[in-house]
C-alpha cells in the first residue's frame, strides 16, 4: 500500500512538472515589447489623423482657389454674356417705350426724343456686391423698358441700384443715380412730402426741358440752374405791358407738375400752376442762369 501511494505521488509530481507555465494578463501588460508596440500603434494612429486633417485643409484650399478662378473668369466676361436676358441694357439701349409704375399708378412715355435722352440712365455699369438688402432711399418704382427685343422690368430699389427679379432674382446692379429722375418728373408726388415753395420744387425737379428741344436729367445740373435763379439779386414786379422775345424757356418737371421759367432781357417770368410771378434781374444774373444750362 505504501508503495502504491508513493508511485501515485511521484506520478502527480511528474505531471505537474510537464504543465506549461502561462503568463497572467497582468504579466502580459507589463511586457516591455507589448508596451512598445502599443505606443508605436498610437503614434501611427495620431499621424494618420493629422494627415487626414491636412488633406481636408488642402482640399478646402483647392476648392476655394477653384471658385476664385471661376469667379475671376466670369467677371472678365462681358456683362452681355453673363446676363443675356438684359444684354440690351449693357450699352445704351434703343428704347421704343417706357412704362413707369409705382403704388399710385403708371405713366407711359413714347416720345422718341424723350426716350433717346433718357436711355443712358439705364445702362448697367456692373453688378453690385451681395450682402444685406439695400436700404431704400427713394419711393419704390418699376420701369418697363421696351426695345426691339422685348420688354424688361427694371425695379429701382435705391439710388443707382436696380434689380431684375423676374430674370435674375437675388442679383442687384449699378446704374446711373439719376435713373430715379424719370419717376420724379412724371409720377405722383409722395404723400409724405410737405408743402414746398416754387424754388424748392424747381431745385428738386426730375427733368428740365429747355426751349422744348433739350432735356436735362442730371439732378446736379438742374439744381445748379434753379439755385442760380434763387441766388440772383431780383425784385418782384408786375407783369410788363411790353416784352421782347424770350431768350430762353425752361420747363421744370416735378412729380407730374410743370413749372415754367422764361428768361427775357433783364426779366424773368415764373409760372407754377395758377401762380405767376415776374422779377427784374441784373443782366449778369440772367447770364448766370443761362451758363448753368450751358454747363449741363
Amino acid at each position: 500500500m505504501r508503495i502504491t501511494l508513493c508511485i501515485v505521488i511521484l506520478f502527480i509530481g511528474i505531471l505537474s512538472g510537464c504543465t506549461e507555465d502561462k503568463p497572467t494578463i497582468a504579466q502580459e501588460l507589463k511586457n516591455p515589447d507589448l508596451s512598445r508596440i502599443q505606443s508605436e500603434n498610437k503614434a501611427l494612429h495620431d499621424q494618420v489623423i493629422q494627415l487626414q486633417e491636412q488633406l481636408q485643409a488642402t482640399q478646402q484650399k483647392y476648392n476655394d482657389l477653384q471658385m476664385s478662378v471661376q469667379s475671376s473668369m466670369a467677371a472678365q466676361q462681358p456683362l452681355a454674356t453673363q446676363y443675356p436676358d438684359i444684354a440690351d441694357l449693357t450699352s445704351v439701349p434703343q428704347l421704343q417705350k417706357i412704362e413707369i409704375r409705382d403704388a399710385k399708378g403708371s405713366k407711359t412715355i413714347t416720345d422718341p426724343d424723350l426716350l433717346n435722352s433718357v436711355s443712358n440712365l439705364f445702362v448697367i455699369k456692373d453688378t453690385a456686391p451681395l450682402g444685406s438688402p439695400p436700404i431704400a432711399d427713394i419711393e419704390p418704382v418699376d420701369y418697363l423698358l421696351t426695345t426691339a427685343n422685348g420688354t424688361v422690368k427694371v425695379s429701382l430699389v435705391k439710388m443707382g441700384i436696380v434689380s431684375f427679379d423676374d430674370l435674375y432674382p437675388g442679383e442687384i446692379y449699378r446704374v446711373e443715380n439719376d435713373a430715379y429722375q424719370l419717376a420724379k418728373a412724371f409720377m405722383s408726388r409722395p404723400s409724405y412730402l410737405g408743402k414746398e415753395s416754387t424754388v424748392e420744387k424747381m431745385v428738386n425737379s426730375g427733368l428740365l426741358k429747355v426751349d422744348d428741344k433739350y432735356d436735362v436729367w442730371a439732378a446736379g445740373r438742374i439744381r445748379l440752374i434753379a439755385l442760380a435763379f434763387y441766388d440772383a439779386h431780383k425784385t418782384e414786379i408786375k407783369k410788363p405791358k411790353t416784352l421782347s422775345q424770350a431768350r430762353m424757356k425752361m420747363t421744370f418737371y416735378y412729380f407730374g407738375k410743370e413749372i415754367q421759367m422764361n428768361l427775357y432781357d433783364g426779366k424773368v417770368e415764373i409760372q407754377d400752376g395758377t401762380l405767376e410771378q415776374w422779377f427784374d434781374l441784373k443782366p449778369e444774373d440772367i447770364e448766370q442762369i443761362r451758363a448753368g444750362f450751358s454747363a449741363a
